[in-house]
């Protein structure tokens, strides 16, 4: 079976997925750096360093 992932950008830095891990989304930072990452129930928020 072959995954399939389907990526659409909202253009105000956030990218919504949607795969077989069900939907998704990622924000970006105004440098680009991914801040917070959701995929299904997983979230994953990213501190920027220091």
């Amino acid at each position: 079976m072959r995954a399939l992932a389907i990526f659409f950008s909202s253009g105000v830095k956030r990218v919504t997925a949607s795969g077989p891990w069900g939907s998704g989304s990622f924000v970006y930072d105004p440098l680009g750096n991914i801040r917070r990452q959701t995929l299904g129930s997983r979230v994953v928020e990213v501190d920027p360093a220091p």
